[in-house]
């Protein structure tokens, strides 16, 4: 049999606990103190509070620190008004919900760094074997470097610690394939804010025809977006600097020429920009008003 010696470990790997604790409150107005008030109207108010969890595959970050799972809580409160002997109620509340750790790999950015100089010495690696002089490349020699060798220093430096130490960037034995380590799960976090206020009137009109008529607004505001991958990109961008990099050419065996900086532009820069600038804002795939009317009727 093929898959005889196959054994499924008994132990899981990934353990994600979390103790949430909910709890709510609900009262009325006692009906003494209310009695006076037109079309009969009664008082009430509820507030609560919840917590949630969601266990998610591994993920980890730049750092090779795993993240924990994304959790938030909600608070909600308002107000209940019944009417005409509760034939009609009216209820007002608001609530915000706020998420930690949601996934966020800023539009590619996140992998986009960490892979960004093996990319490169992928590149010149393969420049290398194909026999392209050295010194032919455009940049490199105005950089101040003279061999390949010295250009693959440099790259294998680019990667702060401790995220350089986990891509272990290196030659195989033949010297003509570049060799690294990946990250499980790599990806960044950001953080969630949604609040909103609904109002909902409920009416019923005879015994068997029922009303109700729902608004609502509501929105979400993303922070704290991939802070780690732009400590990473930063970081990077510094040691192009510090190395001389930024004008030495991206991809000497290919026929378009293109400078390192605009590649570290279009791999990493751009996309965690357009993520950085929706920090605070609204997020625009929601709607910012809801309403719904529905009508029933019993003919029973």
């Amino acid at each position: 049999m093929l898959f005889r010696s196959l054994r499924l470990s008994s132990t899981p790997n990934l353990d994600e606990r979390s103790h949430n604790f909910t709890w709510s409150v609900v009262g009325r107005v006692p009906r003494a103190l209310t009695k006076r008030l037109p079309l009969g109207i009664e008082l009430g108010g509820f507030y609560n509070e919840s917590g949630n969890f969601n266990p998610v595959n591994v993920r980890t970050n730049l750092n090779g620190q795993i993240i924990p799972a994304p959790a938030g809580t909600t608070k909600e409160y308002g107000v209940l008004v019944e009417f005409l002997d509760r034939r009609g109620s009216l209820r007002v509340n608001q609530f915000k919900t706020e998420q930690t750790n949601s996934s966020n790999g800023a539009q590619g950015a996140t992998s986009g760094i960490y892979n960004y100089p093996s990319f490169m010495m992928d590149r010149y690696v393969t420049a290398q074997t194909q026999g392209i002089a050295f010194n032919t490349i455009p940049g490199v020699t105005a950089a101040g470097y003279t061999s390949y060798a010295q250009l693959y220093a440099a790259f294998q430096q680019l990667l702060p610690e401790p995220t350089r130490t986990l891509k272990n960037m290196r030659l195989n034995a033949a010297g003509n394939t570049v060799l690294s380590d990946g990250i499980a799960g790599l990806t960044d976090t950001s953080d969630l804010a949604a609040r909103g206020l609904e109002a909902e009137l409920v009416g019923n009109i005879t015994p068997r025809w029922r009303v109700s008529f729902n608004v609502a607004k509501q929105e979400t505001i993303v922070s704290g977006s991939a802070q780690l991958t732009k400590q990473v990109s930063d970081a990077v961008y510094a040691n192009l600097v510090k190395f001389n990099l930024l004008g030495i050419d991206q991809g000497p065996a290919l026929p378009e020429r293109q400078t390192a900086a605009s590649r570290f532009a279009s791999n990493v820069g751009n996309a965690l920009a357009a993520t950085l600038a929706r920090d605070g804002a609204v997020s625009p795939e929601q709607r910012k008003w809801r309403a719904n009317f529905t009508s029933t009727y019993d003919f029973r």
